[in-house]
């Protein structure tokens, strides 16, 4: 094995690791809380149903021969999808689960909008008619599989801008985790870094171009996680948990207006115990 392959492998593995750990945080974080004030129902919406269709897409590409046949077909190369990314598609997707059944849980038990909830359901509907379609001979597994990489590349790039806007009305990254930000990452630098050894290594840019559905999620998750840790430790360096704190408060049979005279005392306290 050349040094660029063991690179290759290595940052694969690396990304692979840091991506699947980044949602374990959110999870440790709201189970932690007992709520997940903070979470952009939306968010964690609108990520399952990417990760619905990025398991379908990775799946198709790793264990389908058939499907392989039918994206050289039409591409003229293999498509550049690793057994990594198929690891990283199932494990995210059975996160985001986890994630989504603490959301109805836990308090405050806040459904997505209306309007994200509907576009969900469509966009779920038009999978299984596809696969079906797949069945049944009337779909190709390239447009199939296209059409999912795509969900997961146009859900994955409006699914942040929930979790920015409530960021940016309570003032706070309070509830979402910024271990998730960091572990995220990283796991689209060296994303990125193993596209370009492959790139090197084959001398073209099909690392890149064969598989934008990767190479997309990494550069628009890119953006986003540098924006959330702007917020973070920048505009929004107050990282008191006023949401327990006002749970705890009623609890105890406070008052409920979250900034009773009982609350700077309590703040401290709290913030002295953490």
């Amino acid at each position: 094995m050349s040094a660029l392959e063991f690179f290759h492998v290595l940052f694969g593995w690396i990304y692979f690791v840091a991506w699947c750990a980044c949602y374990w945080p959110q999870v440790k974080l709201n189970h932690e809380r007992k709520t997940t004030c903070g979470l952009s129902p939306d968010f964690v919406a609108l990520n399952l149903l990417g990760f619905i269709s990025y398991t379908i897409y990775t799946l198709a590409y790793v264990l389908d021969e058939s499907a392989i046949r039918s994206y050289k077909k039409h591409a003229g190369y293999s498509p550049q999808v690793e057994v990594n990314d198929a690891f990283f598609a199932v494990h995210g997707f059975l996160v985001s689960a986890w994630i989504g059944w603490q959301c109805v849980s836990m308090p405050p038990r806040t459904a997505p909008k209306r309007y994200t909830s509907a576009a969900a359901l469509m966009v779920v509907s038009m999978i299984a008619v596809g696969f079906l379609g797949v069945v049944t001979g009337r779909v190709g597994w390239y447009s199939y599989a296209r059409f999912n990489g795509g969900v997961k590349v146009i859900s994955s790039i409006i699914k942040h801008i929930p979790q920015v806007v409530s960021n940016v009305r309570r003032s706070s990254t309070v509830g979402y985790s910024i271990s998730l930000v960091l572990l995220d990452l990283i796991g689209c630098i060296f994303s990125l870094l193993q596209q370009a050894l492959r790139c090197v290594m084959e001398g073209n840019l099909t690392a890149y171009t064969g598989n934008m559905a990767k190479t997309t999620l990494a550069l628009e998750a890119l953006l986003f996680d540098c924006y959330f840790i702007t917020q973070h430790f920048c505009l929004y360096p107050d990282h008191t948990d006023t949401d327990v704190l006002q749970m705890k408060l009623e609890t105890e049979g406070g008052r409920r207006d979250g900034e009773s005279q009982d609350v700077p005392m309590e703040r401290e306290r709290l913030m002295a115990e953490s």
